[in-house]
């Protein structure tokens, strides 16, 4: 019975560990649609790494979600197709680990949490 409370205990404390240490190495950003405007499109950016939404993913959607993996300090920047344009959020610090909140007003980009 001990070995057997050892070995769920040992599964639980590497699962922790394992998921502590992948979300070090990755962004994950929240954006909040509060606009009637139809999104056709969204990419995130950091760096090199993009998150792209495709139009079936953004369709009806109030909440998109991206994750980039990224290890230490950069700038990230959300951009949305919108039907005559393309609108980009200005550049917002991040590191890796960090979890960007923004909101896309129909007429510009807020960030409310950035941790």
């Amino acid at each position: 019975m001990k070995g057997y409370f050892g070995q769920c205990f040992t599964i639980i404390i590497a699962t922790g560990v394992l998921t502590a240490c992948q979300s070090r190495h990755q962004v994950s950003i929240q954006l909040t649609i509060d606009s009637q405007q139809p999104v056709l499109g969204a990419v995130a950016f950091i760096g090199a790494q993009r998150d792209s939404l495709s139009p079936k993913q953004t369709q009806g959607k109030s909440v998109l979600q991206f994750q980039l993996k990224h290890q230490g300090e950069g700038t990230c920047q959300v951009c949305l197709y919108l039907a005559e344009k393309v609108i980009c959020s200005r550049a917002a610090y991040v590191e890796g680990g960090y979890h960007l909140r923004m909101r896309w007003t129909g007429e510009k980009f807020e960030t409310h949490q950035h941790f």
